[in-house]
């Protein structure tokens, strides 16, 4: 696993990509990832290079959500995969 972020040119959004299975050994480097970057009030998580995501991945993301909590944050998912596609809509 592995996390790469990006930040636009204005510093507003930050998207993080995360390449390999995204689980518990995830869970630092990912929390580092945003927590480094408060003054965005958007971030985009892009799972396009993620074959697996575990219940402990899950997790990841609500601490994201509830860290970003204020309404003035938004949060993104995006993917490729066909299959995570489904597991977002479900």
């Amino acid at each position: 696993m592995r996390i790469r972020t990006e930040i636009s040119l204005d510093g507003g959004e930050l998207t993080i990509f995360v390449s390999g299975s995204f689980g518990l050994e995830a869970a630092t480097e990912f929390h580092n990832s945003y927590r480094l970057h408060r003054a965005c009030k958007s971030f985009v998580v892009d799972f396009a290079e993620t074959p697996s995501i575990t219940s402990a991945g899950l997790a990841n993301l609500v601490v994201m959500y509830q860290w970003a909590g204020d309404e003035k944050s938004s949060i993104s998912i995006e993917t490729h995969s066909r299959y995570l596609d489904f597991a977002w809509e479900a």
